[in-house]
């Protein structure tokens, strides 16, 4: 078996554990990310004879900002999967009901919540600090940001998407591969 997944919230570990099961991570938190990398919003700002590098700052500004609004909510969620992961490896120790009880007693021993909060909390906390939009892309765990960055470039919801579905049936093609192939896994 092999198969693709959005990073959503992934830990380095779980990441690994996939990636022995032949199943790799795109570099961005959630698929609909790929729309908003830097790439691609200076293909759209070209396309729209608008400045790329003052649309790319337009777009990392509101990004980071959103990122900020949410910051405690993505902390946790982030914190939460990383938690569930670990929860996720218990085995019982022995076949039987104590077994049972001592497999759940390691599992839990191992998992330092403080630790992974505190974790979550300084890769978000240095993700906005730096201010990065390919670093807020692979973490920042929301849906319709590219719907959310349309206005923009002057667009209305669901325009910019619809734009670059266009641009990628034109001659705008290869260019938009290209620009994607930087957050995809090598396959096969």
């Amino acid at each position: 078996a092999c198969g693709t997944v959005d990073a959503d919230y992934r830990a380095k570990e779980e990441v690994e554990a996939l990636k022995k099961a032949n199943i790799v991570t795109i570099n961005v938190a959630e698929v609909e990310n790929l729309f908003c990398v830097k790439q691609l919003v200076e293909i759209v700002a070209s396309h729209l004879a608008l400045d790329p590098n003052e649309k790319t700052k337009e777009v990392t500004d509101f990004v980071i900002d959103a990122l900020k609004k949410e910051f405690d909510v993505q902390v946790t969620n982030h914190a939460e999967r990383e938690i569930q992961f670990r929860l996720n490896v218990f085995t019982k120790l022995a076949h039987t009901e104590q077994g049972l009880i001592d497999g759940f007693k390691e599992v839990i021993s191992n998992i330092d919540i403080s630790s992974i909060y505190k974790s979550s909390y300084q890769l978000f906390e240095t993700t906005i600090k730096e201010h990065s939009l390919e670093k807020a892309l692979r973490i920042y765990n929301r849906k319709r940001l590219s719907d959310r960055i349309a206005p923009i470039f002057g667009l209305k919801e669901g325009e910019y998407v619809s734009l670059v579905t266009r641009l990628l049936k034109g001659q705008r093609k290869e260019e938009i591969i290209n620009a994607l192939k930087i957050y995809l896994p090598q396959i096969g």
